[in-house]
């Protein structure tokens, strides 16, 4: 298949104060998803009257799926989604971050002429609570010549808005994990790293939102235990120096979390 088909995979909750701006990321895209499914994870607020009003909205030359869930956190919500998705790739965009208009045109050119690759990962502008930005290289510590998992058991090297992949890859390891409020998608990425052909795009292609209580960060304290939970899961797969430098790293991080309160 020359052409793929892209499904945009957008989990909300309580998303009411910037959703509308995201969604209008996607619509803005030179090469439009070919599928739009927004997955709600039950929320409370106005974001499901707000993407029904959206959806009515002409601009989108696309067809857009609303699921309404119930509560049950960020990875059943993305699991649903790439569940109703019919396309073979599935690019992800969280409901408070933002893509630039060349963002999915730049994915396509990547998968026409690298037919070997399976997990793409384009950088990012971050923007803190204070406004303060930076540009993220999510590839920059990559070294091909090393295995992946070892350098991705040391540091997150993915953002879930700057990941395209394909849907086989993410079935056939079994998704997201449903019980994590936070960290689920790095689990994630650590589990199918054996079976990921990535590819680290150069090129800034989204806006990443550092907030308190965003649809995957949950708060400091679960985020912290579910790094540890993370951690001592995988530890039988690198060496007993690596597990114990990743605990203190993690412990270091959130002490410094803690400080900046």
């Amino acid at each position: 298949m020359n052409n793929p088909y892209i499904s945009v995979v957008c989990p909300t909750y309580n998303s009411s104060k910037f959703i509308e701006r995201t969604l209008l990321t996607v619509i803005n895209q030179n090469r439009v998803p070919d599928e739009l499914i927004v997955s709600d994870d039950g929320s409370s607020d106005e974001t499901v009257s707000i993407i029904k009003k959206l959806i009515k909205d002409s601009r989108f030359k696309f067809p857009i799926i609303l699921l309404e869930n119930s509560h049950k956190g960020p990875g059943y919500a993305r699991n649903v989604g790439i569940e109703k998705a019919n396309g073979n790739w599935i690019s992800f965009l969280d409901s408070d971050d933002l893509w630039t208009a060349d963002k999915l045109s730049a994915v396509e050119k990547i998968i026409i002429k690298r037919k070997e690759v399976n997990f793409i990962c384009h950088g990012e502008n971050w923007e803190n609570i204070e406004g303060n930005k930076k540009e993220v290289f999510y590839g920059k510590n990559y070294n091909i010549k090393k295995p992946l998992f070892n350098q991705l058991y040391w540091q997150n090297m993915f953002s879930t808005s700057a990941v395209t992949c394909k849907k086989k890859l993410l079935v056939s390891c079994g998704m997201f994990n449903e019980e994590m409020m936070s960290a689920q998608d790095y689990e994630l990425w650590l589990r199918i790293a054996t079976n990921m052909k990535p590819f680290f795009l150069n090129k800034i292609c989204g806006h990443y939102i550092i907030r308190e209580g965003n649809i995957s960060s949950g708060s400091k304290i679960n985020r912290f235990k579910n790094d540890l939970k993370i951690a001592i899961m995988y530890r039988n797969r690198v060496s007993i120096f690596l597990f114990l430098l990743k605990l203190l790293r993690i412990l270091l991080s959130y002490i410094k979390q803690i400080m900046q309160k």
